[in-house]
């Protein structure tokens, strides 16, 4: 029988992880699948030798392509989760539910599930292969999927003025990127839409950086 020397594992089932595993691949050892098995978990406690398998149950995974040491830790994906939270189980759940939406779309519980996928779409959240697959296979777009609405950049605008791109406002405004794609024109606007811009000030060139001489703009 397989066993594991952690009293808190000693159930572990090996028909029901090969399953999981065939799902969703080499994951690292902070994945959880949706349904809140500890994949990434028992993946690493079987590479350490904390679960013990017998010989027919290692060739069985070593033929589907397990890796047997430990993979490098994903620093990309770490750093962003330290930095701002990103939980793919969390996303998945929400995508789960409301799929495919455009950036600004906030969930009823306060979840900003399309700030989400925009990040995932820019590549700014790195995902394990097995991950990647599972969005594909639940029909992810991979492509932008951003209605502009002018007249709240407008509102936007008028009270900050011209910023930085990365720059967002407190409520998650990312009015620095909309910024941005307006000078590159990849956001097309009306003719009375740019005069209008004109007439209170937008900066249609690439922003320059302003140099400080004794306090004194220059």
């Amino acid at each position: 029988m397989c066993y594991n020397i952690n009293m808190k594992y000693n159930k572990f089932d090996f028909e029901q992880f090969f399953n999981y595993f065939l799902q969703y691949g080499n994951v690292h050892a902070i994945f959880v699948t949706p349904d809140g098995y500890n994949l990434g978990d028992y993946e690493r406690r079987i590479r350490v030798n904390w679960i013990r398998l017998y010989p027919h149950q290692i060739d069985l995974l070593t033929e589907h392509g397990f890796e047997w040491k430990t993979p490098k830790p994903n620093f990309v994906v770490r750093a962003y989760e330290r930095k701002n939270g990103f939980d793919f189980n969390k996303f998945w759940a929400h995508y789960l539910m409301y799929g495919n939406v455009i950036q600004t779309f906030v969930c009823p519980d306060g979840y900003k599930l399309g700030y989400y996928e925009m990040k995932i779409k820019d590549s700014l959240v790195s995902l394990t292969d097995a991950q990647k697959q599972l969005l594909i296979e639940h029909g992810f777009s991979w492509k932008h999927n951003f209605h502009f609405k002018y007249k709240e950049f407008l509102e936007y605008f008028n009270q900050y003025g011209n910023v930085k791109k990365d720059f967002v406002t407190p409520d998650g405004y990312r009015l620095g990127y909309l910024e941005y794609r307006i000078r590159q024109n990849e956001l097309k606007l009306a003719d009375y839409q740019k005069q209008e811009l004109n007439d209170i000030g937008f900066n249609w060139g690439a922003r320059r950086k302003r140099r400080k001489t004794n306090n004194v703009d220059i």
